[in-house]
């Protein structure tokens, strides 16, 4: 049976493979063992001739009826969320000190840090926490997910402009400075962390089309997102720019 006609029994969201692979990653089970557990379904059905859903049924209720061992899961300790959230954190940090150093060096004083700034660092670290653990839901309901965004978005500008007790001063170009450098090495980390890829057991070599549905997801909000922080904190920082030299 040929491999298109293996990933050919369909859902409505997309082929057998890449619901059942997505199901698996939110359930943060390692390329290395999502491939083993893909191998499996692809050899039953090169032997028996039947399709992945003749066989195994739903693919998201089949991929939670497997058991993994603890080391075939993304490991989750206090080191692992720490190196998954120091860039980002780096990123929020940036996000929130770069415009206001570049609105204190427009209007020539020493750049003021807020309240709001470390509360806004503080308010994005708790929900990305909050979307590692709940991005099952998030990605299953679009509104919820928008909804969700929006709050995290809010919370950071809301706190940056109601929150606005003085607690340092800093010259603003070294505010400047330190706000690009956070914001780059956010970005950066985040782009050179390695690929998880879903790999075949013998060869090693990527069991999944990049073109598929679950790569693209993956690649697209893992390649995405940093480059939204950075286009809204250019957009913030024009604006902050143009206003104080009003």
């Amino acid at each position: 049976m040929t491999r298109e006609a293996i990933i050919g029994g369909t859902t409505e969201n997309g082929t057998w493979e890449e619901e059942f692979v997505l199901e698996l990653r939110l359930d943060d089970v390692t390329g290395k063992a999502i491939g083993d557990a893909l191998a499996v379904v692809r050899s039953h059905c090169e032997d028996t001739g039947e399709t992945p859903y003749v066989a195994f049924g739903d693919p998201q209720a089949y991929a939670r009826s497997l058991e993994f061992r603890d080391d075939e899961r993304e490991p989750n300790t206090l080191g692992a969320w720490a190196r998954a959230l120091w860039p980002v954190g780096a990123m929020i940090a940036g996000f929130a000190v770069t415009p206001a150093a570049v609105s204190s060096l427009a209007s020539g004083v020493d750049m003021a840090i807020r309240l709001g700034a470390v509360l806004s660092v503080a308010w994005g670290l708790v929900f990305l926490a909050v979307a590692v653990k709940a991005l099952r839901v998030l990605l299953q309901n679009r509104l919820l997910f928008v909804t969700f965004v929006t709050v995290v978005m809010a919370g950071l500008v809301g706190f940056n402009v109601l929150a606005r007790q003085e607690i340092a001063h800093i010259p603003a170009g070294m505010g400047l400075g330190v706000g690009i450098v956070l914001l780059g090495v956010g970005v950066v980390a985040v782009l050179r962390q390695p690929d998880d890829l879903v790999t075949e057991p013998l060869t090693g070599g990527h069991m999944l089309d990049e073109d598929s549905r679950a790569a693209r997801i993956v690649s697209q909000v893992v390649g995405a997102w940093p480059w939204f922080v950075v286009f809204w904190v250019m957009v913030l920082s024009v604006a902050a720019w143009l206003t104080a030299s009003r």
